[in-house]
């Protein structure tokens, strides 16, 4: 399989996409959903060594009031694996995509 990014339908703007190999053909892309690319520009993915996991990076960032109590700005700084300006760096496991 591959994770890639893309602005193809039903995508607005660019959004990640997993696609599978089976017997030496490439099937239909599929969207990581809401919850990975949260409407926002996703793009870099790059699988984990062990291909459970893929890290990519996203314009989005937790606001504070997301997380809903105080000393929420720390938790929320720690959900981003690097704050790197412009783009954060996320990952999140493919066992939902991947069963």
């Amino acid at each position: 399989f591959i994770v890639f990014s893309s602005k193809r339908v039903p995508a607005k703007t660019m959004e990640l996409f997993i696609v599978f190999r089976k017997g030496g053909i490439w099937g239909e892309p599929r969207p990581l959903g809401a919850e990975v690319n949260r409407g926002v520009y996703s793009i870099e993915s790059r699988l984990s060594p062990d291909g459970q996991r893929v890290y990519f990076s996203s314009v989005w960032a937790p606001k504070p009031a997301d997380f809903g109590e105080a000393g929420s700005a720390k938790r929320a700084l720690a959900c981003s694996e690097w704050e790197t300006g412009l783009l954060n760096i996320w990952s999140v496991p493919l066992s939902e995509w991947t069963k």
